[in-house]
């Protein structure tokens, strides 16, 4: 009960927000300060998607060794409920700040079974066509039958999700305290010697804190410190996860999200770290996703909710 509660709180926030914005139906816009500078690309997160603009629709959407599954759910023109899937390849994508592009045609199903229903079989129809551009892990702009393209991002139902910077984007940030795998993978041209392919990806168990606020000259600062648990009690703190408005030529943007780990990886001298940027689009509730100026890349899965002991 405690659960169908907090989702249907959820939902109804949700609609109010959407009402707020009636003028527009294309969903949040996430920032993207330097957009040029990230090239590597990764999966993009598997679940339920939906536009905040939108009521009681969106997209399931899978994906596994670059091929895509989705459904979407919503309406007709006559108001009906409808669901439709679809299925394509990801293709890397040339247009800046998008990773990825599958073009795919709906499956439109009707005149089925029920649940508990003896099967009968279900007649197919073609329901038009429909474009996903992958902006980011936890971002995709999508349009079908090439109309206006509407944002979509990850579902957050299980844990707090706010938007921090709503004065630049209504973004949600979830919350992100608990314990995560971080796997970095090395790119092998930017490093000053050969790194053979099983020591290109590295992991290490990390715990992140609750969500902390700081001020800075630009404003307000999210943080997360990062804790290595090394042989217990013993704790490390390795740096953490910021995000904030960053100066470019005297206008503050963004907000970018930065993982510095003051460890770096098994190669670097001691006391050298590594600093992975990303925009907004790169942080989700289970998955998070960044690079360096020189092509290594993070990504971190999150294993447990708990609030480490700090």
């Amino acid at each position: 009960m405690k659960l169908k509660n907090y989702l249907l709180s959820l939902m109804t926030a949700s609609l109010l927000l959407a009402a707020t914005f009636t003028s527009a139906q294309t969903g949040v816009e996430v920032p993207c300060v330097d957009c040029e500078q990230y090239s590597a690309r990764t999966e993009p997160h598997n679940g339920v998607w939906y536009n905040q603009d939108q009521t009681a629709q969106g997209f399931s959407i899978d994906v596994q060794n670059g091929i895509l599954f989705g459904v979407y759910y919503g309406y007709d023109q006559s108001g009906d409920a409808i669901w439709q899937t679809f299925t394509g390849v990801l293709v890397p994508a040339t247009e800046v700040g998008v990773m990825w592009v599958v073009d795919a045609n709906l499956n439109q199903f009707s005149n089925s079974n029920c649940f508990n229903c003896e099967v009968e079989g279900f007649d197919l129809t073609n329901g038009g066509s429909i474009q996903v551009k992958f902006r980011h892990k936890n971002y995709a702009s999508i349009s079908i039958d090439g109309g206006a393209e509407q944002h979509f991002t990850p579902f957050v139902f299980g844990h707090a999700a706010t938007a921090d910077f709503s004065e630049q984007t209504r973004y949600l940030l979830p919350d992100l305290s608990g314990m995560w795998s971080l796997v970095y993978h090395v790119n092998n041209a930017a490093v000053p010697i050969f790194v053979p392919s099983q020591w290109a990806f590295t992991s290490k168990m990390v715990s992140l804190s609750e969500k902390q606020f700081r001020q800075t000259e630009n404003g307000l600062e999210i943080y997360y410190e990062m804790v290595a648990h090394l042989v217990y009690p013993d704790k490390v703190v390795l740096g953490g996860i910021s995000c904030k408005l960053e100066d470019v030529d005297g206008q503050l943007q963004g907000p970018v999200c930065r993982l510095s780990d003051a460890r770096g990886f098994w190669f670097d001298p001691p006391g050298v770290g590594r600093e992975f940027s990303f925009p907004l689009g790169g942080l989700g509730a289970y998955r998070i996703f960044g690079e360096t100026v020189d092509g290594h890349t993070f990504e971190a899965i999150k294993i447990d909710s708990t609030v480490f002991d700090s």
